[in-house]
């Protein structure tokens, strides 16, 4: 089995890929679940306090509303 190293540069990631796909071998990003979680979970902060000030000040300012649209954009990605 070939181990993915997380130093690999575009060759051997390409490398990494290909032979992946030849022995049918499962991805390694699946053992970032627990970074995946993290991170949703922090956007879905930012979004519940972004959403509690918009309502408190009943305005978007360009400022909130700017943060508003990134966070929004990085929750889809």
């Amino acid at each position: 089995m070939f181990r993915m190293d997380p130093n690999l540069d575009g060759r051997d990631l390409v490398a990494y890929v290909l032979q992946s796909l030849e022995v049918e071998e499962e991805f390694h990003f699946l053992r970032f679940e627990f970074l995946q979680r993290l991170n949703i979970t922090q956007l879905q902060v930012k979004l519940s306090r972004l959403k509690r000030e918009i309502e408190k000040e009943y305005c978007v300012t360009s400022g909130n509303g700017e943060l508003l649209e990134k966070t929004l954009r990085d929750y889809g990605m």
